[in-house]
């Protein structure tokens, strides 16, 4: 099915989490990242791994690791929650889920306000 800018974006902001595996510390990170040491989910390559929801902290890691000559991955995940699997089904798109039930109810407030009858009557 078709995606939506507005899908898209409820998917960067309430679905993926950006993970920045690494081997070396730089001097210095930006705001809002979590560290900590990576798991056996990196292949064993990497040593940390640097976690945030926000794309703007990734990529200013991403650039001190390209001015430093660090070797880093950068790889996005989805978040396991029920409001994540809701909004980040592959195979629909929320925005028409809201305009289809939105023409629903739309339609059952009008059969039900009595326009049909006015609208017979003319």
């Amino acid at each position: 099915m078709q995606h939506t800018k507005f899908d898209r974006w409820l998917w960067r902001k309430f679905v993926h989490i950006n993970q920045i595996y690494f081997n070396t510390m730089p001097d210095s990170f930006p705001h809002g990242l979590e560290l900590m040491e990576s798991d056996a989910e990196s292949g064993a390559r990497y040593r940390y791994r640097a976690t945030t929801r926000s794309e703007h902290a990734a990529q200013e890691l991403c650039e001190i690791f390209l001015a430093e000559n660090i070797t880093y991955t950068a790889r996005i995940q989805n978040r396991d929650t029920v409001f994540a699997r809701f909004v980040g089904d592959a195979n629909r798109s929320v925005t028409m889920l809201v305009v289809w039930i939105g023409l629903f109810f739309v339609s059952v407030l009008f059969i039900f306000s009595g326009a049909t009858q006015t609208l017979s009557a003319l």
